[in-house]
């Protein structure tokens, strides 16, 4: 009887701390005048079940029919959709402090890398140690690895059209993005472009770590769970968290590797120094362990192993989206794309083994033209949220108390017809210099981001756009096979990400014929 009393008591005292937590949230939270649904301002449950519902990722939809401005979408966040705003929240760190949500760093279930780190200034100073790596300097000296990858491409992409008549370009892509951005961080190129099986296994990991992104942003132990336990009972259990895990401890092992190999050094020299060379082994390792900015626990092994997980992910499959986006949108219109393009490209690599400088690619108008409204189109699905921990932000009347989580989509931002006019359509000619309107494109072209928390590898990824696009189209003559814009190129999930449809084929092309 006294068991079955405790029980009533504390079943009466959840039920009654609920009943006041709900009544809080409606009436008295700082967020309560907000508008937005009743049932988000109680639970964050409301989010969950829009983005875990059908093939995931949804959740961006029911933001976009739930307002024009401005919503409150969970009980602590509010969501605003106005470009100009953009201005306010994303800001440089001279310009205010800007905190990443909790939740929404977690969700890579990297918490220790720049992208996972929360608290700004924890973020500028791991950001200030890896920022030389990625500086324009370091991303020109790439080059030449960034042309003998493209070359291992085009190889590849011979063999596979003579064997099947087609190729997948966003496999493909993916695997030239990691065996260059392996290279340039770890030393060690993945070798993806050599290995056909090894490039697929790739892509079904980084499919399977955006597939996990929905349920890691409702639910963050997920990721972190999910490498605890061994790899063997993961991958009969749940083989799309068997994959993630084994990237983390794979970085996690080549981490290890950089800190005793640094260790060693430090007692066998003295005063050894990193030059930034990004293809030395480890490099990525080397700019942390050898920064002086970053005090000895920032230099753990399971520390910076999360930045290289992130970077490995992400500068492998934002730059192959975006390639595979590139390639569509140019054989879709190729009759008034195309000629214009290799005209351009023509004049720089007029021999087969020209290889111009990124410098002298991004000259190009044209082309210039065609990697920004492809990066415009491309833009990140997710929405970026931040928190302002000691400053009350504006919004017309309404002030946002400090502290308050505030988020805006960037994707929004890239689709807004009062900046963009007929956002759905590639129109590469919003980028010449005869468009009244260039610099309002330009000040709203946010695909990387902007503020404090911009993308860091935007070098690289420049890079690695101008040389693919003028090298492909200069070596190639292709037409699109069996490919579908609705089913096969426009996003229609958020994994962070965009995401095509389960059903999607990939943006397949073959011959038209060989250029001579």
């Amino acid at each position: 009887m006294a068991n079955f009393n405790i029980w009533v008591l504390a079943s009466s005292v959840t039920l009654l701390y609920f009943i006041g937590l709900v009544i809080y949230r409606l009436y008295f939270h700082p967020l309560s005048k907000f508008p937005g649904p009743k049932l988000a301002a109680v639970t964050s449950w409301y989010e969950a079940y829009h983005d875990l519902k059908g093939s995931g990722g949804q959740f961006m939809y029911r933001l976009n029919k739930l307002h024009k401005t401005y919503v409150r979408l969970s009980p602590d966040e509010i969501h605003i959709s106005d470009t100009t705003w953009v201005d306010t929240l994303l800001v440089s760190s001279a310009q205010g402090t800007r905190d990443k949500y909790v939740p929404a760093a977690n969700q890579a279930g990297t918490p220790q890398g720049v992208f996972g780190t929360s608290a700004h200034n924890t973020h500028r100073r791991r950001r200030a140690a890896l920022s030389p790596l990625f500086s324009r300097s370091c991303a020109a000296g790439a080059e030449g690895l960034i042309y003998d990858k493209f070359d291992l491409l085009l190889r590849q992409i011979d063999a596979q059209i003579a064997r099947d008549g087609y190729i997948e370009m966003r496999t493909v892509f993916l695997a030239f993005a990691t065996d260059v951005v392996s290279k340039y961080c770890l030393g060690r190129s993945f070798g993806l472009l050599e290995d056909e099986t090894k490039g697929k296994e790739w892509h079904d990991s980084i499919r399977a770590l955006a597939k996990t992104i929905p349920y890691a942003r409702q639910f963050n132990w997920i990721i972190p769970l999910s490498q605890k336990i061994p790899i063997s009972f993961m991958r009969v259990v749940a083989p799309d968290m068997a994959r993630v895990a084994a990237m983390h401890h794979d970085m996690e092992a080549q981490a290890s590797q950089a800190v005793k190999e640094h260790e060693q050094e430090e007692k066998n020299s003295v005063g050894i120094s990193f030059h930034r060379n990004p293809t030395d082994k480890f490099a990525i390792f080397r700019a942390l362990l050898q920064h002086h900015g970053l005090p000895p626990p920032e230099k753990r092994f399971n520390r910076i192993s999360h930045e290289a997980v992130t970077l490995m992910a992400a500068g492998g499959e934002t730059t192959s989206s975006t390639l595979m986006m590139a390639v569509y949108f140019i054989l879709a219109d190729k009759q008034n794309i195309l000629p214009r393009l290799r005209e351009e490209v023509e004049s720089l690599m007029s021999r087969g083994s020209s290889r111009p400088s990124v410098a002298d690619l991004e000259r190009l108008p044209w082309l210039t033209a065609v990697i920004k409204e492809t990066l415009r189109v491309s833009t990140l699905t997710a929405r970026l949220t931040r928190v302002a921990p000691d400053e009350a932000l504006q919004y017309n009347d309404w002030v946002l108390p400090a502290g308050t989580a505030v988020s805006m989509t960037l994707r929004e931002i890239s689709f807004d017809p009062e900046i963009f006019p007929s956002p759905m359509a590639f129109r590469p000619e919003r980028w010449l210099p005869s468009n009244p309107n260039l610099d309002k494109c330009n000040r709203y072209l946010v695909a990387f981001g902007r503020g404090s928390r911009m993308c860091l590898g935007i070098n690289l990824a420049h890079a690695e756009l101008y040389i693919a696009l003028a090298t492909l189209f200069r070596h190639r003559d292709f037409e699109l096979h069996d490919t579908v814009r609705e089913r096969d190129v426009d996003f229609s999930r958020d994994f962070f990400v965009g995401e095509t449809s389960a059903s999607a084929k990939g943006v397949r092309v073959k011959y038209a014929k060989l250029s001579v």
